[in-house]
């Protein structure tokens, strides 16, 4: 019973003693609270860089800080040693200056910031041990980083990074090496405590830093490097046939390129790639799909005709690779585009208003023209062709398909079932055409034949020339016949005529011969002596303006148009 008595005695005394302790607390805190809540000064014993600032106001320690740091933006000097070599400066090129304002801030804001705990015991642990702050100087880093580049010329030693370049075959590294430099950082510190501290008389070194070339992290070039081979494949997305590439795997051995890279002593060291095949490449695939030749078709064209060759060439390319799936049709004008100088058509000879005129774009009908012979051979169907309003020579009459951007156009719908792919190329005055697929057992054999209905012959028009003489002749434009015709396509089995159909019944107009006749009067030659008589000189034949080929032969007159 007594013990039970002597415990709860003992629970009593402690709590009075902790209730007498918080009221001592209150009361410390109220008496700090109501001495400091009027102030309007720094608190007692806070100092800067032991600079005392004790109930000073804001205005009064800027003062007196300024006065004592004013040595900072003095022309003073400072010997910095970098190696034993002693390099003098002043004080303010270093870019160091105080900042007055934010010391004084933090100062006042000692006992002024938290809770009324808060504050009154950081006042009362001021009363007693004091603040005393580091001082704030900011440096300006161009100003710093001259001074510093100007003492580094010679100690300085840039590292270099180890290196690779990833070739077809390795991957080729270059060892790189170490440098030394000034540590900047560890420089500013020391300046700044040297400024502030008591004896400025004492040497200031500057520390070297060692900079460790920069390694090759193999595991991760072995991640950015390592893939496995990729076949190719085609599927079809939004009526289009489209070929995924195929790709090589490529790797190389991690654990022995580590081994190298670790005790080598050479300066550049090669790791041997390893090239992994796919099964299906992309060529073998498209071989599949397209391996073979359904129709093709050449036509000539003159090389010495620059212009008129570009275009060809470039229009050729255009529709080269062209892909069509069962059911697609093709347009040559939305392929080819339109005929700009931007888009890189020249200016060459057209046909316009039943005349040769230069127009741009001159000699992508030839292309049009190929690529329609090689539809016809391939019994494609064609939905849309016009014939051109003269002769051409490249092509037979009734083969020939004009096209102007963006009206006239030379279509055609791939009517088989699997895919089409159309390969053209222009080399060597040479354009050929060829439609390329898989050979089906319904496939026939395709005979192109016409039949001339009538022929016009052409008018020819003389022009007077002053600049030649009378009764001298020069033809400007050699002249052909008009035709209309008929074109049937034939459709053979093994050496059997399964259909004979009218494909186009086509009118071309005569082209007008020009001729220019010399109107300048002829000056009679000064009489000469008599000569020993010769043979008679014979005068070569005129050229012959009426074609002496077949209908729809090449025409040597006529322009390629």
């Amino acid at each position: 019973m007594n013990q039970i008595l002597y415990v709860q005695k003992a629970v009593n005394e402690n709590k009075i003693i902790l209730m007498l302790f918080l009221l001592l607390i209150l009361f410390v805190s109220f008496f700090f609270a109501v001495i400091n809540i009027n102030n309007e000064n720094i608190i007692s014993r806070v100092s800067i860089n032991n600079v005392d600032l004790s109930d000073l106001s804001k205005e009064e320690a800027m003062l007196k800080l300024q006065e004592k740091f004013n040595f900072i933006n003095s022309t003073e000097t400072i010997d910095i040693y970098v190696n034993d070599k002693k390099y003098t400066t002043q004080i303010d090129s270093l870019g160091i200056t105080p900042n007055y304002e934010a010391m004084v801030n933090n100062a006042y804001e000692i006992g002024r910031t938290n809770n009324i705990l808060v504050n009154n015991y950081k006042i009362l642990q001021s009363y007693i041990w004091g603040y005393n702050l580091a001082p704030q100087l900011e440096i300006n880093d161009e100003m710093f980083n001259i001074f510093i580049a100007s003492i580094s010329k010679n100690i300085s030693e840039s590292k270099i990074d180890d290196s690779y370049v990833i070739t077809n075959t390795s991957i080729d590294i270059s060892i790189g090496k170490n440098g030394i430099a000034i540590d900047k950082e560890q420089l500013k510190d020391d300046i700044i405590k040297y400024l502030l501290s008591d004896n400025r008389k004492s040497t200031l070194t500057a520390s070297i830093e060692q900079m460790e070339n920069g390694k090759i992290d193999f595991d991760a070039l072995y991640t950015e490097i390592h893939s496995e081979p990729v076949n190719a494949s085609s599927k079809t997305e939004n009526g289009t046939l489209v070929f995924k590439e195929s790709s090589n795997g490529i790797t190389f051995n991690l654990e022995d390129a580590k081994f190298l890279y670790t005790n080598t002593l050479e300066k550049k060291i090669s790791i041997p790639l390893i090239i992994t095949q796919p099964e299906i490449t992309t060529d073998s695939l498209s071989n599949e799909i397209f391996k073979d030749v359904l129709s093709t078709y050449t036509t000539k064209y003159k090389e010495s005709e620059k212009n008129r060759t570009v275009n060809v060439k470039l229009s050729a390319s255009k529709i080269n690779g062209t892909i069509l799936l069962p059911g697609q049709e093709f347009s040559y004008n939305n392929v080819v585009g339109e005929r700009t100088f931007e888009n890189g058509f020249k200016v060459a000879t057209i046909f316009a208003n039943n005349s040769h005129q230069q127009g741009l774009g001159g000699g992508i009908c030839q292309t049009s023209s190929t690529l329609y012979n090689a539809v016809l051979y391939s019994n494609l169907e064609v939905t849309n062709r016009a014939n051109h309003q003269l002769l051409v020579s490249y092509v037979p009459l009734g083969q020939d398909a004009t096209v102007a951007w963006p009206y006239t156009d030379l279509k055609f719908k791939n009517n088989r079932t699997t895919p089409i792919k159309i390969v053209a190329e222009a080399k060597d005055g040479k354009e050929t055409v060829s439609i390329l697929g898989i050979a089906a057992t319904e496939d026939y054999e395709v005979t192109i034949k016409s039949v001339t209905l009538s022929s016009k012959a052409y008018a020819i028009e003389y022009i007077d020339d002053a600049t030649m003489n009378e009764g001298e002749e020069s033809v400007v434009q050699y002249g052909t016949y008009g035709y209309t015709i008929e074109v049937y396509k034939i459709l053979s089995k093994d050496g059997i005529e399964i259909s004979n159909t009218l494909i186009s019944t086509d009118k071309y107009n005569p082209l007008k011969k020009i001729v220019k006749i010399g109107t300048a009067p002829v000056t009679p030659d000064e009489p000469t002596t008599p000569t020993e008589p010769t043979d008679p000189v014979i005068p070569p034949e005129e050229p012959i303006d009426e074609p002496t080929l077949p209908p729809g032969w090449d025409v040597p007159e006529n322009p390629l148009i």
